[in-house]
């Protein structure tokens, strides 16, 4: 099916004839597909639904996770884990939908042909631990911050 989409959004982007704006339209399309398709960006949506990443980003991202116990965030992980992933096939379709209307065939094409090399997809697989990283070290900062705009909100506005 991948390889389907590539030759059709190869052929359509390869005609001589004048594209209209369905047949470019498609065109994007069966490329968005063969992107989405990629075993990289696979891995990646269904990284969304791993138990440790979630409970690392309830860690940074919930306010006052530090009260909660191990189990808590483990109850928290298998909710978010089950809810998204009944979801998943919905996320893969969004991602094809608006892949294929945020940019042009050229683009998409790039991004499968990175995502698809062995440094694309070495990229996109650390993608994720860097960013639970990344919200692990600046979540209290976050925390903070949304306290104080809270506060602030209160004050300025509705005093």
């Amino acid at each position: 099916r991948t390889l389907a989409g590539l030759a059709i959004a190869t052929c359509l982007a390869l005609s001589t004839g004048p594209a209209s704006a369905q047949d470019d339209e498609a065109a994007r399309l069966a490329a968005a597909e063969a992107y989405v398709a990629l075993p990289a960006v696979q891995r990646m949506i269904e990284g969304t639904l791993d138990p440790e990443a979630l409970i690392a980003q309830f860690r940074a991202t919930v306010p006052a996770a530090d009260q909660l116990t191990e189990a808590q965030f483990r109850i928290l992980a298998t909710i978010a884990s089950e809810e998204i992933g009944a979801i998943q096939p919905q996320m893969m379709e969004t991602m094809r939908d608006q892949a294929a209307e945020t940019f042009t065939l050229a683009e998409i094409e790039a991004l499968t042909a990175f995502y698809g090399s062995p440094e694309g997809e070495a990229i996109l697989g650390k993608t994720g631990p860097f960013m639970q990283s990344y919200m692990q070290a600046l979540g209290p900062t976050l925390q903070a911050t949304m306290r104080t705009i809270s506060e602030r909100i209160q004050s300025e506005i509705m005093p």
